[in-house]
């Protein structure tokens, strides 16, 4: 693929199902699974960060929705 479309492939290992504190579910692209996967992981838009709480504690991660919204896309490998 051409380099400016490859970086809008996100890795599908790095998405992640949660639930939110009001009970719904919501899907995530963790920080530490996109810093081993990802190479253009400091491009992606700080606006779509967020901290995310997990069964291991809080960690950070990217919303997949507002990735989606900024052209990013899953990987389907």
């Amino acid at each position: 693929l051409p380099r400016r479309v490859s970086r809008k492939l996100l890795p599908q290992q790095c998405l992640f199902n949660l639930r939110t504190d009001s009970g719904r579910s919501a899907q995530v692209f963790g920080q530490r699974c996109l810093n081993r996967h990802y190479q253009h992981v400091h491009s992606l838009p700080k606006q779509c960060g967020r901290r995310v709480w997990t069964r291991r504690g809080a960690g950070y991660g990217y919303g997949a929705h507002c990735l989606n919204k900024h052209g990013y896309q899953l990987a389907r490998r």
